[in-house]
């Protein structure tokens, strides 16, 4: 689902990150780690588009 994080819409992305928190993981951490991702990459792509982590709603906006 994850493979191509690097390449994928960067909304899109956020939209299907938010749905796995919202139904499967518990944190970011967990996400990452499920689906085999580089944690710090990832954030780092992300932060730079303008999300940033939430952890009291679990939730990148």
């Amino acid at each position: 689902m994850f493979e191509n994080w690097q390449t994928m819409d960067i909304n899109m992305l956020v939209s299907i990150l938010n749905m796995q928190l919202r139904n499967l993981d518990n944190d970011y951490h967990q996400l990452c780690s499920r689906f085999e991702m580089d944690e710090s990459g990832l954030k780092e792509r992300l932060n730079d588009a303008g999300f940033y982590y939430h952890a009291q709603i679990n939730q990148w906006r």
